[in-house]
């Protein structure tokens, strides 16, 4: 009953507002004007127009006369219009247009906007003194003119009598459908009980060109309605004109709910696998089972009204789903109060996806077989699966069997394999009959435990002998250490790995002391990758088997002369023995420690007269480790005592004169004076040896030609007293040169280091020269030297001693000067011998021409500045002698001196 009431009453009103007012149409209510204006006013075109020709006005004062009629100067929107104004009233008049705003710019007053339709003179408006306002002139035949706006003018004031055109709307937003004729249809906003409902006029102008206001009551568009079914929710909409004129209409609408219930499925369930989407998956098997029971959580409903009546399913959460390709759709669906259905699916494929148990040991260590890389063992491996295991395989060759293939549902196979050190994976995969695979990783740890073999180095350097199972090595030569290396020992390992090896805590190359107990341990080790070693072990001591150097003395006291090369010792004044002293023997040895010497013979010993044997003195150098050596050397003692001699001689008419004192065969001081530069000296505080061969090697040579003349050589042992008067010793060997003297004196200082940097110089050495006399070119002068030797062949270093002449003759040839007598003698009968010897020494000389270079060790001397090529003199200086020379220069600058 009450429902039948609602609907009558919804058609009747329904009816009622149809008949009454139409929707669409251009009037919703009756017009609020007659077609009449009033009295004194002509009606067109919906406008009421007076003239007022009574009164003439400026523009402004016109425009405000008709403003207090509720009008205002005439706009004119038409030729139409302007013909009637011309028609009608016959005057001049002002209207509505002008520019005082802008200039040049006219506007309406009305609605401010630029005319769409002039009829201006033509040459109008052209701004005349200022000509702001508008005319319609009457004498030229209703056409506009611009005048000054302080003109008086008629005017014509036109007053607006027709209302807006209004057209209600037909939709609103949210727009559904229109019922019953006039009734709108709007939804509620998305996810909302509510609708916000807006609506706009579909026609909505005036006459005079200006918009009319709109106005709503009692709703505006935008507001927010909830829903409802009845009644409607009506709101009239009114336009009115600048001129007051208006005009209404209305509008019905409901607001109803046709949004359906949201219901979101679940995205997961148990058994998941893959997603194929959001709302699409696949699931395996219940384990040994061809269907799955899935559970998932139930769908969540809302409504934008709040209430959802119900929600039910085709599928709920615990059903059994059998296996099968294709998917299960599950649908959840929602109903809310208003009818309005919502609903999801989803979808779930049930597959076979279960995969074979592959059961395996995870970890086994073992350790390798003895001598081998490799471990040999054996395992067992257990395959299940629900439907049947198809094959099985391993993804290492060295599995035993590696591959199968089966139809079980549940096999355990026996595996073994070798395997080599270290981390061995290997991987078992089974698969089913539906491809599904299983998988099992087994872990093989072989370790090496087994230790390297190592041999210790059978080669040792400086070895001597084995003794007490220990090396006995020898010291470096001349050093009080041994110098040891070895070879690498011999190694192996089973892992055929490298191997490193390592010597504790010595190394090759090391330094070991003369030690003979404890002996020297090297402790040597071979340790495999894995960190296994072995070690082996060496014993040694270094011990000396060196004999120490010993050099004899060279020089002794009361020398008297050499006779057939042995030095001859003289008497002691007014005794029968000759009491001989010489320097101590220099004594060194490899150790460094303490060397013990004996000899035959003291230094200051007593020695009677004697021709032959001559007197051996022996010294015996014996170190701590017993190694011994030996040196002698010989002399006379002569019937005579001591004396000194002196000999002098000239050369080219100048005098030189030699003294040599007997007393000792050590040269204490050498005296070189010029007889025209008297004040100049230079004492020379070297060995006899030294003094003459840097007296050599001082003088400037040249390149001068000269024959080569044969030279002779001795090995000998000299002491020399140096900066700290300490004796040196050395080797020499005796140089007999010849050597060109330019026309220049004798320098009168003498300097070493200068006469190394002598240019004038072309030396060339002769390695191996026999010791004989030979004779001594100085310009023109001959001079003839004996020289005697003596040699100890017994000792362990050969010593050659030599003394000088003692005697020399020197033939002038400018004035044939010739010396003493017993010069002249000695010099005819070696001359024969020095003949042979000179021969002999020219054909050696001549073979040994390539082989330029000296042997230093064999004399102090620098012989670096000497030219053997072209000697002008030769010097004999084998011994220390205790002598002064004195060196005289001729008129011609040729200087020459005398040893006696």
């Amino acid at each position: 009953m009450l429902f039948a009431v609602f609907w009558f009453m919804l058609i009747f009103n329904a009816f009622h507002i149809t008949s009454t007012s139409p929707i669409g149409g251009d009037e919703l209510l009756l017009p609020s004007y007659v077609s009449k204006c009033e009295e004194g006013w002509t009606l067109f075109q919906g406008s009421c127009y007076k003239q007022y020709s009574t009164r003439k006005l400026t523009w402004q004062s016109a425009r405000s006369s008709c403003q207090s009629n509720q009008a205002d100067l005439v706009v004119v929107k038409n030729d139409a219009e302007n013909n009637f104004l011309f028609t009608t009233f016959k005057t001049r008049v002002w209207i509505g247009l002008t520019d005082l705003e802008l200039e040049g710019t006219f506007k309406w007053i009305t609605t401010g906007t630029e005319p769409s339709y002039t009829n201006f003179i033509t040459g109008e408006p052209n701004n005349q003194g200022n000509e702001d306002c508008v005319e319609i002139n009457s004498v030229h035949k209703g056409e506009w003119n611009d005048l000054p706006c302080s003109r008086y003018l008629n005017y014509v004031c036109e007053k607006d009598n027709e209302p807006p055109k209004l057209q209600c709307p037909q939709k609103t937003s949210n727009y559904y459908t229109t019922n019953y004729g006039s009734i709108i249809y709007a939804t509620t906003d998305d996810g909302s009980p509510n609708g916000t409902i807006t609506w706009t006029p579909l026609v909505a102008e005036d006459n005079s060109g200006i918009p009319p206001t709109i106005t709503n009551f009692p709703y505006e568009p935008g507001e927010v309605f909830s829903m409802n079914g009845f009644p409607p929710y009506t709101t009239t909409i009114r336009a009115t004109d600048e001129s007051g004129n208006s005009k209404e209409c209305q509008i019905h609408f409901v607001v109803v709910d046709i949004e359906s219930p949201v219901v979101i499925c679940p995205s997961y369930s148990n058994n998941f696998v893959a997603r194929s989407s959001e709302s699409s998956w696949s699931v395996f098997t219940d384990g040994e089972s061809r269907s799955a029971r899935l559970y998932w959580s139930p769908a969540n409903a809302t409504d934008n009204t709040g209430t959802v009546v119900s929600v039910y399913s085709n599928h709920n959460p615990g059903d059994v789903f059998p296996l099968s390709s294709v998917a299960h759709q599950i649908t959840y669906t929602a109903i809310d109060g208003d009818n309005n259905v919502g609903n999801c699916s989803f979808f779930i494929t049930v597959k076979e996806l279960e995969n074979p148990s592959v059961k395996c040991p995870s970890h086994l260590q073992v350790y390798t077989d003895d001598g081998s890389r490799f471990a040999f063992l054996s395992w067992n491996i257990t395959l299940n699966d629900n439907f049947a295991v198809v094959h099985y395989m391993s993804n290492d060759s060295r599995v035993v069997p590696d591959y199968l293939t089966l139809n079980h549902t549940s096999i355990t196979l026996a595996q073994n394999g070798s395997f080599s050190i270290g981390t061995n994976l290997v991987e078992y995969v089974a698969t089913d009959m539906s491809g599904n695979i299983g998988k099992c990783l087994l872990t093989i740890t072989v370790t090496d435990n087994e230790r390297p073999s190592i041999t210790c180095p059978s080669s040792i350097s400086n070895y001597y002998d084995h003794i007490f199972a220990f090396h006995r090595l020898v010291a470096d030569y001349g050093r009080p250490y041994a110098t040891v290396t070895w070879s690498p020992p011999e190694y192996y390992d089973n892992s055929q790995e490298s191997v490193k090896w390592e010597s504790f805590p010595y190394t090759s190359g090391d330094t070991f002391r003369l030690q003979q107990f404890p002996p020297y341990n090297v402790k040597f080790t071979a340790s495999d990758m894995f960190g296994n070693n072995r070690s082996c072990d060496i014993y040694f001591t270094v011990i000396d088997i060196e004999a120490p150097n010993i050099t004899c003395p060279t020089n002794i006291t009361n020398y008297y002369d050499t006779y057939y090369g042995i030095i001859r010792a003289a008497l002691d004044p007014g005794s029968s023995t000759s009491t001989v002293t010489w320097d101590a023997p220099t004594v060194s040895d490899n150790s460094g420690r303490h060397v013990n010497v004996t000899s035959s013979y003291q230094s200051g010993d007593s020695f009677p007269p004697r021709f032959y044997p001559p007197y051996e003195v022996e010294y015996i150098a014996e170190d701590e480790s017993g190694n011994k050596n030996s040196c002698k050397f010989y002399f006379l003692v002569t019937d005579y005592d001591s004396y000194v001699t002196s000999n002098s001689g000239t050369v080219n008419e100048h005098t030189i004169t030699s003294a040599v004192k007997g007393v000792s065969s050590t040269l204490s001081t050498v005296t070189n004076m010029d007889e025209y530069n008297t004040d100049k000296y230079k004492n020379v505080t070297e060995s006899a040896l030294e003094s003459a061969s840097s007296l050599a090697s001082r003088i400037s040579m040249s390149s001068s030609s000269s024959s080569l003349s044969s030279s002779s050589s001795s090995s000998l042992t000299k002491q020399v007293p140096d900066q700290q008067t300490t004796n040196l010793q050395s080797n020499f060997t005796f140089l007999s040169t010849k050597m060109n003297i330019n026309s220049q004196p004798f320098p009168t200082t003498v300097d070493r280091a200068s006469s190394l940097q002598n240019e004038n110089v072309d030396t060339s050495y002769d390695e191996s020269v026999p010791t004989v006399p030979s004779e001594v070119f100085i310009s023109k002068n001959i001079y003839k030297t004996a020289d005697d030797n003596i040699y100890n062949s017994t000792s362990s270093y050969n010593i050659m001693t030599s003394r000088l002449a003692v005697r020399s003759k020197i033939k002038s040839i400018n004035n044939n000067g010739i010396g003493g007598v017993t010069i002249a003698m000695i010099c005819l009968c070696i001359l024969g011998v020095l003949s042979f010897f000179i021969v002999i020494t020219f054909i050696i000389k001549k073979k040994r021409h390539d082989r330029p270079k000296l042997d230093t060790k064999l004399h102090s001397s620098n012989p670096s500045v000497l030219d053997f090529e072209n000697p002008a003199f030769e010097i004999f200086d084998l011994q220390n002698l205790d002598k002064e020379l004195v060196v005289s220069k001729s008129e011609e600058g040729l200087s020459s001196c005398e040893y006696v």
